[in-house]
């Protein structure tokens, strides 16, 4: 695959970005933010943000520091997410970057979990 091709089709990249979503969004929730055009917007920016790190992370899968650019992954998430759910919800930023700190770290610990079990 070269820099400007387009990847082909992952079906368990879809899998995992709905596997997040149905975990984060319901949290999402929890912490308040209870209208329906908020959960929509984060469902999606959480689909997006998913699909886009596993891409990403597909490239680096085979190298020792993957750890580390899983990390940078996951903070790039974060910053994405919450740039552009301040897009949409207005007030509350600081609560709103909590929310989404602790949405993603849920959801990568279950997913851990999730594929450490499957792997084995």
């Amino acid at each position: 695959m070269t820099l400007f091709s387009l990847p082909q089709f992952n079906p368990l990249l879809c899998t995992t970005a709905f596997m997040t979503a149905i975990i984060e969004v319901p949290l999402f929730w929890l912490f308040g933010y209870r209208r329906w055009q908020y959960c929509v917007w984060f469902a999606c920016v959480n689909i997006i943000s998913n699909v886009f790190l596993n891409q990403s992370l597909e490239y680096f899968y085979d190298y020792a520091c993957y750890p580390l650019f899983l990390f940078i992954g996951e903070v790039g998430v974060i910053l994405l997410e919450y740039t552009l759910c301040c897009l949409q919800i207005r007030d509350g930023h600081k609560r709103l970057l909590c929310s989404i700190c602790v949405t993603n770290l849920v959801s990568f610990l279950l997913g851990l979990v999730f594929f450490t079990v499957i792997e084995t």
